[in-house]
Formats: structure tokens, sequence, C-alpha cells
């Protein structure tokens, strides 16, 4: 019954050596001596070493767990141990080839975490990202985009060649991301980028995609003069999802009211600022001209 089964089975030593394997095994997992080796990241090896182990103590008797294979082509395996008592090792383990599951729900959760029309990560998606990031204490800096001037093309152009336009603007972030950056579109015309903490000022980059839209939106025939607001704030203890939307959410009208095609950073303000939500804004940035009241450097307090 073992060696005719058509699930590939083993028993294995409470180290993980390979005692016993039938030809449905050698065939998913090859001739690998040992179950550990099998596995592609270290994580699931050193989880599946400690089930042997409880196994092998009697502190468990069965376990079950998904682990990705080593080997260039991407495989996943469920795998379910029971203990044994006897010469023929510590644990008898199944192994289903579950690959094709493992893809189907990867290509759903990317379905469901994807803007449709530009390609990137919706809300849903950056919430995820950024809350685990938040909750691992990560550094990190959150940029938002609203676009100045979108609703013209809607009105003059129609929606079609609006579209257009969101398209290329989503285009045009991604291909000026540094490694590890997140493009997210919220919805409408304001679109969010969440960077780790290296690398350029995350202002010289906020420039640099204000004149990217702007560039974007030159190319469409016809269409007005379109740029980006930018706020900008960074990741630190005691933000929750809330807290830093609504601080980088006020650091962007905050731009459009200093005259629009600019960035503004909130940062943790002086406790003698006076402020009430513990942070200030700080025009650093412009692609435009500056306004007439000569808003160069102008704080305002949130």
């Amino acid at each position: 019954m073992f060696e005719a089964s058509p699930i590939a089975m083993c028993a294995v030593d409470a180290d993980g050596t390979i005692v016993r394997a039938n030809p449905a095994f050698r065939q998913l997992a090859g001739e690998e001596s040992s179950l550990l080796e099998l596995l592609h990241d270290a994580r699931d090896r050193a989880a599946l070493a400690a089930s042997l182990r409880d196994l092998a103590s009697g502190a468990q008797r069965t376990f079950s767990a998904e682990v990705q294979l080593a080997g260039e082509a991407e495989r996943w395996c469920e795998i379910s141990g029971v203990a044994m008592r006897g010469a023929s090792g510590a644990a008898m383990l199944h192994l289903v080839d579950v690959t094709a599951r493992h893809r189907r729900e990867a290509q759903l959760r990317a379905l469901a975490e994807c803007d449709p029309l530009t390609g990137a990560r919706n809300r849903l998606s950056l919430h995820r990202i950024l809350a685990e990031r938040l909750a691992a204490a990560e550094p990190g800096t959150l940029l938002m985009l609203d676009l100045d001037g979108f609703k013209a093309v809607n009105d003059t152009l129609g929606h079609q060649r609006g579209d257009e336009l969101l398209i290329a603007v989503a285009e045009a972030i991604r291909d000026a991301l540094p490694p590890g950056g997140v493009v997210a579109r919220l919805g409408g015309d304001e679109f969010a980028v969440l960077l780790a903490e290296e690398g350029a000022p995350a202002s010289t980059l906020g420039t640099a995609l204000i004149r990217r839209v702007a560039a974007a939106a030159a190319r469409i025939p016809g269409a007005p003069r379109v740029t980006a607001s930018v706020g900008i704030t960074r990741l630190r203890a005691g933000h929750d999802l809330e807290s830093i939307f609504a601080e980088v959410d006020l650091a962007m009208y905050a731009a459009k009211r200093a005259g629009k095609a600019r960035c503004v950073e909130a940062a943790p303000a002086d406790p003698g600022a006076g402020s009430s939500t513990g942070s200030v804004l700080r025009v650093l940035d412009r692609e435009a001209e500056p306004p007439a009241d000569g808003g160069n450097g102008r704080s305002y307090l949130a």
C-alpha cells in the first residue's frame, strides 16, 4: 500500500532524515536524503524541524504546513505528519502538490489588490502593506499626489482621454520609483507612493513626480496643463493608518493652498510651536512658479 500509493509519502527521523519514501514521493521531491533540504525558505525549514522534534518527543501527534519547495520552478506542497513509534522513523508524512491552487489564490489576491485601470495597487493593498510596516516599526515615507487640473481634461477631452492620462501617470510614477517603492491609486486622480527609508529625500522624488505628471499630460494632444500637489509624511512611532493618512492628506491640501505643483512635508512640530496635532507642514519644493504672495518656505501648523 505504501509503495503503490499515488500520494507522496515518506518516513523521517526526528532530524528530518528520510528513512523510507515511496515512488510518488521521489517523483515529487527527487532523491534528497533530508526532508528539510527540500524546502525553499529557511523559516519553513526551522518550523518543520520544530514540528518533527515535537512529534518525536510526544509534545504533539500531528501537524500540517504549506511550504514552498526548493528549485528553480516555483512549487508548493502541503505536508501533513503523524507521529510513529518504531524503527521506521519518528513520523510518517504525506505530501500533496498544491502549486496550482496556490497560484490561483495568488492571482485572486493580486486582482483584489490591483487598480483595474492603471495596474497600480489599490487602496486596500496600500493599507495592508502600510499596516504591516507600521506593525513592524519599519522606517518609511508616504507621499500622496493629487492631480492639479485633471478635471479640465475630462471636461474638455472626455473621460477616455482622462483615463489615458491616469494610466500614463501611474506608469510615470512606477518608472521613477526606487527599489522597494510602492505606487497605489487611491481613487479618482489621487495616487500614493510608499518608500523605504533609503536613497534620495522624498521631496526630491516628489518634485520629480510633479514634472513627470506634467510631461505625461503634455503628451496628450489638446490636454490642458496638469501638475500635482504632493503631501509627504514619514512613518514614526505612534502612527496608525488613520493618523498617517490624515497627516499626509493635510500636507497635500497645504500644497494646493500654497499654489499647487509643489511638495509639502509634515514633520513633528516643536512642542512650543502651538500645534494642536503635533505636526508642522512646510513647503519644500515647487515645479510651478511661486505664487504672488511669495510662499517660499512658508509653514502651516496642522
